[in-house]
């Protein structure tokens, strides 16, 4: 089964080696606070509640990590332009 989880908090125990070779989960930490989590429903049910997570829609989940992405990609383009001010700035000084 595959699973979508909302969580907030990912230090340290979020996930363990139990988690992975005992419980057998896989997982996949996507763009924002989504975490997909494959494995057996009770061992990911167990896993949710451990790490104070929440379930989330498919459709919703890739949604919120779609919008992560764009906002990343929004972020990096503002910091690539000041850079590029930066530069031309100092190009105009020499």
């Amino acid at each position: 089964m595959t699973t979508y989880i909302s969580v907030k908090s990912f230090g340290k125990g979020f996930i363990t080696h139990a988690d992975q070779e005992q419980d057998g989960l896989k997982f996949a930490c996507l763009a924002g606070d989504i975490t997909q989590v494959d494995g057996d429903e009770t061992k990911i049910d167990a896993w949710i509640e451990r790490v104070k997570g929440v379930k989330e829609v498919k459709t919703d989940a890739l949604k919120k990590v779609k919008d992560a992405e764009k906002t990343g990609k929004q972020n990096r383009i503002k910091e690539l332009r000041k850079e590029i001010k930066e530069i031309e700035s100092s190009l105009l000084a020499l």
